[in-house]
């Protein structure tokens, strides 16, 4: 806990690890960044301190942070699982779904360990249609079957196979096992909008607080919010929606362009 890395910071002020350490264990806020960044002065040759800040960048939404400390990581030939990972990491958030499944497929057997990455894979295999990864959904279904993001998984299959209500009973479940899981609620705002219940989509997405979601969920579920409020013909709400959504995601002005069109 944070107590204990403050502790060891006092007992090490000049071990790296130990600021690492006290970094990882405060969450969010700056003194996050103040104590990684007196890692990486104290150990400006360890690879593995700016991977993780580099993580911590992207998680926030710093693609360009994020890759300076890549780059610096990768001229330093460190930590190279992390590395890949990092990777993998930078095309979800550049939208790009095949660079990042195979991303992922390089790191397929080192991922083992993983399990959350691992199951990233196998959704990612099924949304791009790779047969490829079915053996391991069935494998990693067995050994975790109440998992979230297995569930979205299901899901999706369901979804493939035109079963959409099988879908939103999936998400549901899934979201009664795991209410604060942030995925568990966005994936039942996907399907109860697939569904056409976009009020009720609008008031699931209300109880999900963005604090806990990752940028790239944060914007994916903005996304669906405005298609439910277009669908149901609430365009001055959208309007305003879409204006907050560009203002805090300006890097993704693309991606809403149909959103844009929609409310011409």
């Amino acid at each position: 806990g944070e107590a204990s890395a403050r502790r060891a910071v006092e007992l090490a002020p000049g071990e790296g690890l130990a600021h690492l350490q006290l970094a990882l264990s405060l969450g969010a806020g700056p003194a996050v960044f103040a104590a990684i960044d007196r890692a990486i002065a104290l150990e400006p040759a360890n690879g593995s301190f700016l991977v993780q800040r580099a993580m911590m960048r992207l998680s926030l939404g710093d693609a360009d942070g994020a890759r300076a400390d890549a780059d610096a990581a990768r001229r330093l030939e460190a930590a190279p699982i992390q590395l890949a990972l990092l990777a993998v990491e930078e095309s979800v958030l550049a939208g790009d779904e095949p660079a990042n499944f195979a991303a992922m497929a390089q790191l397929k057997d080192q991922l083992a360990g993983w399990p959350k990455e691992l199951m990233a894979w196998i959704y990612l295999g099924v949304a791009l249609e790779k047969d490829e990864v079915m053996p391991s959904y069935q494998a990693m279904l067995a050994r975790h079957p109440t998992h979230p993001y297995l569930a979205m998984t299901s899901a999706l299959i369901a979804e493939r196979a035109g079963r959409i209500d099988e879908s939103l009973a999936i998400a549901l479940a899934c979201r009664e096992r795991h209410p604060h899981h942030a995925q568990a609620g966005l994936m039942v705002v996907v399907y109860q909008g697939s569904s056409g219940a976009h009020e009720a989509a609008l008031a699931t997405a209300r109880t999900i607080p963005e604090a806990i979601m990752t940028p790239q969920d944060r914007f994916l579920m903005r996304r669906l919010v405005l298609r439910s409020l277009i669908a149901l013909g609430r365009s001055d709400e959208a309007r305003a929606q879409l204006t907050r959504t560009q203002q805090d995601f300006p890097d993704r002005a693309a991606q809403l362009g149909d959103v844009v069109e929609a409310l011409r």
